[in-house]
């Protein structure tokens, strides 16, 4: 926590990607038992009438993929409802997606965990420290 209160410190937002979070609707085939779709979540497999259940069915794991004893036919297509989900940052990314602003830090403290403390965060409250520790409380501002 010392030598990152001592770097220049920015909070940046971006827009991301405009197909995060959103929905499709696709006809596949489980081909060899995977379907070549990523980052997904809220998924729903169906034939017809038919709604095949997750994790008994298919699993999602990056991909959609059939499991062993599906009701799924092998060679049968299928429908997918699915929503895009935001895929994990690159640990080499230096930049953002579609960056919209960004904002130098204002005060950067050392802090310790003090249910009484005046610094109140989502993961608790603190207070300052003179002596270094491994907490940091960042504060921006933002108009």
């Amino acid at each position: 926590a010392a030598s990152i209160k001592e770097q220049p410190i920015h909070l940046a937002w971006g827009s991301g990607n405009s197909n995060w979070e959103s929905s499709h609707r696709a006809e596949n085939f489980f081909t060899p038992d995977t379907l070549d779709h990523h980052t997904i979540k809220d998924v729903k497999v169906f034939t017809g009438q038919t709604t095949y259940q997750s994790s008994i069915d298919y699993i999602v794991a990056g991909a959609i993929k059939r499991t062993e004893n599906s009701a799924i036919p092998v060679d049968d297509a299928v429908t997918i409802e699915y929503t895009q989900d935001i895929p994990p940052e690159s640990i080499t990314s230096t930049t953002l997606l579609k960056e919209v602003g960004r904002r130098v830090v204002d005060e950067v403290l050392f802090c310790v965990g003090d249910e009484n403390g005046e610094l109140v965060t989502p993961s608790g409250r603190f207070k300052p420290s003179n002596v270094p520790t491994n907490n940091l409380y960042l504060k921006f501002t933002f108009d």
